[in-house]
C-alpha cells in the first residue's frame, strides 16, 4: 500500500478524514456548493457537489477490507429512481468486493458510477495540494501520472426511436402560412411510431412519455387541398395524444397507464394525434 493510502487508513477518525479529502478533491475539480454530510440521516451519501448542472454524490468507506454488499446496498437503494443525482462515486481504500462489482454490473442505474480506490485514489489526492496538506504529506516528493482512470460504470440508457408509422403518411394538407406553402399531416391521419428498447437485464416500467410543443399555428381556413395516400398495416401499441398549444407545453403520452418492457425486449408504439 502506498504511503498516501497508508496514512489515510491509519489516521485518527479515519472516516471523517477520508470524507474531508474527498471534499478537497471535489473542489479541486471545480465542483460548486461542495458539502460534507453531518451526523444523522445521510440519505445515501457522504459528500455532494455540483458541476455544469450535474449532481455528484460520494460515499466514502475507509475500512480494513473491501466494501461489501451489506455496507453499500442501502446507499444505492436511496438512488434507484435516479432523481437528484448524475454521478455516484464510491471511495474506498481497498476497493469493492466481487459481490458488489457483480451487483453494479448486472443492475440498472440511471446515473454513472465511479469507483475511486487504489492507484486512482492515490493519484487524485496527489494532484490536490489541499488534500495532501490535510493528511500531512509533502507534494514535491511524489510523482504524478495523469493517465490513471477510475473504475467506471456508465448509466444504462433505454433506447427511444421515433419514426413515421408508414413510408409515407396516409394524408397531407397543403396550407399557406406567412406566404409559404407547407405540406403538413392531417389531424385524423397523423401517426408516429416509437420503438422503445430495453437493453437492461431486468424489466422496467415507463411511467411517463411526454410530447413537447415546439410551435403552434392555428391553420383554420388555410388549407388549399388534401392529398391521400395508401394505408399501411401494423398492430402496435397505440396512444392518442393531444399536444399543448403553449410553447414548451408537455403532455404525458401514457396517461394513467404504464408501458412494461421485459428484459431485452422492444415495443412498437404508435402516437395518434387527436383533435385539439
Amino acid at each position: 500500500m502506498s504511503r498516501i493510502l497508508e496514512k489515510l487508513r491509519n489516521s485518527h477518525n479515519k472516516g471523517k478524514i477520508l470524507e474531508e479529502v474527498v471534499v478537497d478533491i471535489f473542489k479541486s475539480k471545480s465542483l460548486n456548493n461542495v458539502q460534507r454530510q453531518k451526523g444523522g440521516s445521510q440519505y445515501g451519501f457522504d459528500v455532494i457537489g455540483f458541476k455544469e448542472g450535474m449532481c455528484w454524490k460520494a460515499e466514502c468507506k475507509n475500512l480494513k477490507d473491501k466494501v461489501s454488499i451489506e455496507q453499500l446496498a442501502p446507499k444505492l437503494i436511496w438512488h434507484l429512481d435516479g432523481k437528484n443525482i448524475d454521478k455516484f462515486i464510491i471511495v474506498s481504500i481497498y476497493g469493492l468486493s466481487n459481490d458488489v462489482r457483480k451487483l453494479i454490473e448486472e443492475s440498472s442505474f440511471a446515473f454513472d458510477i465511479e469507483i475511486w480506490f487504489g492507484k486512482f485514489l492515490e493519484h487524485s489526492i496527489l494532484n490536490c495540494p489541499r488534500a495532501m496538506e490535510r493528511i500531512g504529506i509533502s507534494c514535491e516528493k511524489e510523482s504524478r501520472d495523469d493517465k490513471i482512470e477510475p473504475l467506471f460504470y456508465p448509466k444504462v440508457k433505454v433506447q427511444f426511436n421515433v419514426f413515421y408509422s408508414q413510408s409515407t403518411p396516409r394524408s397531407f394538407d397543403y396550407i399557406i402560412i406567412d406566404d409559404n406553402l407547407i405540406r403538413s399531416f392531417t389531424e385524423e391521419e397523423f401517426k408516429l411510431s416509437c420503438l422503445v428498447s430495453n437493453p437492461l437485464k431486468s424489466d422496467i416500467y415507463i411511467q411517463e412519455m411526454n410530447v413537447i410543443t415546439i410551435k403552434y399555428v392555428n391553420t383554420d381556413n388555410y388549407r388549399i387541398f388534401r392529398q391521400r395516400t395508401m394505408r399501411g398495416y401494423f398492430e402496435p401499441v397505440e396512444f392518442k395524444i393531444k399536444p399543448k398549444i403553449q410553447l414548451s407545453g408537455q403532455v404525458n403520452i401514457t396517461g394513467s397507464s404504464m408501458l412494461k418492457l421485459e428484459k431485452g425486449e422492444s415495443e412498437l408504439v404508435t402516437l395518434t394525434l387527436g383533435h385539439l
